[in-house]
Formats: C-alpha cells, sequence, structure tokens
C-alpha cells in the first residue's frame, strides 16, 4: 500500500495520516503473519523514503507527521520485546524495518531508547538493556545499503534473543 506511493503519504494532513499510521501500529500487533509481514513493509517503505528523501534534499518530508514516526518507533520496541506475533519468518524483515526507521528518525530513536531505561525500575536490567542498544548500534553507520543492512541483521538477531529473555524475565 505504502510502499508504492510515499511521497504522496507524505503530502498528507494529519487527520488522514494518523489513521494510517493507527492501522500500521495495528497490523504489526496482529496475530496472521500475513498482516503483520505488510505492516512491517509498509513502515520500511515510509520510513525509507523519508530517509532517502533527507539524504537527497536535505528536508524531511515527513516533518508535519513527526509524531507518527515517534509511535511508529515505539510499537515497533514493543513489538519486538512483548509481542508473541514475531515469529521467526520475520525477524528479518523486523530488523529492516526498524534499521529504516532508526535511519528515518534517529533523534526519535534516542528519545525512544531513554524512555525504554527511564522506565526500568531495576538498575541491573536497565543496564543490561542499555548496553544492548550499545552493542546493536555499534559500529553501524546509518544506511539502508544492503553491507549496513546484512550487519545489522546479525546484530538484530542477538540483540532480540538477549533483549526478550530480559524483559519475559520480568
Amino acid at each position: 500500500m505504502t510502499g508504492n506511493y510515499p511521497m504522496h503519504f507524505a503530502s498528507m494532513p494529519p487527520e488522514l495520516f494518523s489513521p494510517l499510521i493507527n492501522a500500521l501500529q495495528f497490523s504489526i500487533k496482529y496475530h496472521d503473519s500475513t498482516v503483520v509481514a505488510n505492516g512491517l513493509e509498509s513502515i520500511t517503505a515510509l520510513a525509507t523514503f523519508s530517509f532517502e528523501m533527507r539524504k537527497k534534499e536535505g528536508r524531511d518530508v515527513f516533518e508535519r507527521h513527526k509524531s507518527s514516526f515517534t509511535q511508529l518507533l515505539t510499537a515497533m520496541v514493543n513489538f519486538m520485546f512483548f509481542e508473541d506475533s514475531l515469529q521467526m519468518d520475520l525477524i528479518r524483515l523486523a530488523a529492516n524495518t526498524f534499521l529504516a526507521l532508526i535511519c528515518a528518525e534517529e533523534t526519535s530513536f534516542g528519545v525512544v531508547v531513554q524512555q525504554i531505561l527511564a522506565q526500568q525500575q531495576d538498575v541491573k536490567i536497565r543496564d543490561k538493556i542499555s548496553h544492548l542498544f550499545n552493542f546493536l548500534m555499534s559500529g553501524l553507520t546509518l544506511s539502508l545499503d544492503t553491507a549496513t543492512k546484512g550487519q545489522f541483521q546479525n546484530k538484530f538477531n542477538a540483540f532480540l534473543v538477549q533483549i526478550r529473555s530480559l524483559v519475559h524475565k520480568r
């Protein structure tokens, strides 16, 4: 849906864009892996377009929808940490989506990570989560090229196993 015409979505007024974001958030929580995959692909298309336009033209085409991208980042983190609908066949796609969102919204990503850390009561768990995010991002250039995606996917697999075991122990 969004993959074919991301430039049209960038020009949508907020009152039309917001329901789209809500639908995408719902799709990644859904129990059917096809629906989840379509949602992840749509989010990836929007985030990729945003990142590429910023690199190419030096402007944020989704500037007026900034809070929506932060919502998507938060939804992705919750999906990855807590949802049982993240099946093995979706991990590669989830990694690509997460990387695209991080590239598109680097500042918002930092804010979301800080919010996650602030929510942790247990200092040891907070430190472990912080370490895992640092591991995930260390040595990574913000790019969506094949090499970076491969590097991120390898780290993402290890990150995901460890982060899910931490948050599911609570």
